[in-house]
């Protein structure tokens, strides 16, 4: 045990971070006195604050990824917790952080989808039903704008009972899926036969709403 010289407190080792040059190893004040301090100056002087995390950052960037890492590898729950803070705390702002990381590289992250639903497939799909049973709402809704645009991109000679056909036929393991997306980002396919293919669930959730024109037209003129 030792006595903390700020709170006064005896502690036990653990609680006091490491010196090498004090005489027992360890600082004279436990984490919570030094962290207290530390968000204490930083509330006194915020700006100038960042302006030395950032400058510390960029002379280590990788030595404090490959720090960051290990600790959300040996402290996962400590880091889906903070995580969330960060979300409930401003979610508009960690909404905009996804989608600049996803925007920066998307296929790595189609890439860890594929794998971590290959890899529990039944664990993503209860982990799906669970949030489909906690909101409705959104399910409905979702549900609700899919079938308009279902609607909206089947013309009148769309062919009814194939596709009704193709949707009985789909293989096990696999899914009915739009090649050109009804929904696309580029363009919207149509509810047709020929638009349909089967996907299995890793390669749908990958597809996304993505299309390729190039790869689309050299595929159907070969």
């Amino acid at each position: 045990m030792k006595a903390c010289n700020k709170c006064g407190e005896m502690k036990p080792f653990e609680e006091f971070y490491k010196a090498s040059a004090a005489r027992d190893g360890l600082q004279s004040s436990c984490k919570s006195c030094i962290k207290s301090a530390a968000r204490e100056r930083h509330a006194a002087n915020p700006e100038k604050n960042r302006a030395a995390d950032k400058k510390r950052y960029a002379a280590n960037r990788e030595k404090r990824l490959a720090t960051n890492r290990k600790w959300h590898k040996d402290n996962p729950g400590k880091a889906r917790a903070a995580a969330r803070e960060r979300h409930a705390a401003n979610p508009e702002k960690a909404r905009a952080a996804a989608r600049d990381k996803y925007a920066a590289n998307p296929e790595k992250y189609r890439k860890a989808a594929r794998d971590k639903y290959a890899a529990n497939p039944e664990k993503i799909l209860a982990t799906n039903k669970k949030w489909a049973a906690g909101n409705p709402g959104k399910v409905r809704a979702k549900n609700a704008k899919r079938r308009a645009a279902k609607l909206f991109r089947t013309p009148s000679w769309s062919e009814t009972e194939a596709i009704e056909q193709f949707y009985i036929d789909c293989p096990k393991g696999y899914q009915g899926d739009h090649e050109i997306p009804l929904q696309g980002e580029l363009v919207s396919g149509l509810h047709v036969l020929e638009n349909l293919q089967y996907l299995t669930g890793p390669e749908n959730i990958s597809k996304g709403n993505k299309f390729n024109p190039d790869d689309w037209y050299w595929v159907k003129g070969n």
